[in-house]
């Protein structure tokens, strides 16, 4: 019995594996999140908040595989890119598109190039701090603006159930720090600053009043 569930096996698997069903079982997911800082140089406009960030795959008419965009004036940056396992090793450019130009982006005076390299069920991250521009010298980020004093009334930049809400540091509350507090969720070990609700712990709790506090100030 044995030897004849064998020889079944031997004449059946090429026809399996050949299969339409086989073809189409799911592959696993492969995550990437690319985030840190970007500087001008020369005489490149400066990067602005809502500036797009093009992960372009590195090859002649190479396609667009994923955008990102700048989350505030002072160039830090956030792209992710859920993809699947077959595409690890893929090697990428980036660009970011601002003043109506595109740029691309560079690591000292070199072109940035990376080779994808995704994580399941964490996305995997590269930290980066990258330039653009023909300048050798990276233009100095514009200081991040001041904390907006009281008024009369006494309202502050955050309100008081989101103690710590101003994540980037700009002296708003607006929808780029919740963006940040949705990627550091993403990660196995959130950093710190996601907790705006100043409970000592980072979760979806801070997200939640996050987006409520936000929905109130509109």
């Amino acid at each position: 019995m044995k030897r004849l569930v064998s020889r079944l096996l031997v004449v059946a698997l090429p026809f399996l594996m050949s299969s339409p069903v086989w073809a189409q079982a799911p592959e696993m997911p492969s995550n990437l999140q690319i985030v840190g800082t970007i500087r001008a140089t020369g005489d490149a406009p400066p990067p602005k908040a809502g500036d797009t960030v093009k992960v372009v795959e590195d090859k002649e008419n190479g396609a667009v595989s994923a955008t990102g965009s700048v989350l505030d004036d002072q160039g830090t940056f956030y792209v992710e890119m859920n993809k699947q396992a077959p595409y690890n090793g893929t090697p990428l450019r980036l660009q970011i598109v601002t003043g109506g130009q595109d740029f691309p982006l560079k690591e000292g005076k070199a072109e940035v190039r990376i080779s994808f390299k995704g994580g399941f069920p964490f996305p995997k991250r590269e930290d980066r701090t990258l330039y653009y521009g023909d300048g050798s010298e990276p233009v100095a980020a514009p200081a991040a603006a001041k904390a907006a004093p009281a008024t009369a009334a006494g309202t502050q930049v955050c309100p008081a159930s989101l103690p710590k809400c101003d994540v980037n540091g700009d002296g708003t509350f607006t929808q780029a720090d919740l963006d940040l507090v949705k990627a550091e969720l993403k990660l196995k070990t959130p950093s710190a600053k996601a907790d705006i609700n100043g409970d000592g712990q980072v979760n979806s709790a801070d997200l939640v009043q996050g987006i409520k506090e936000l929905k109130l100030k509109k």
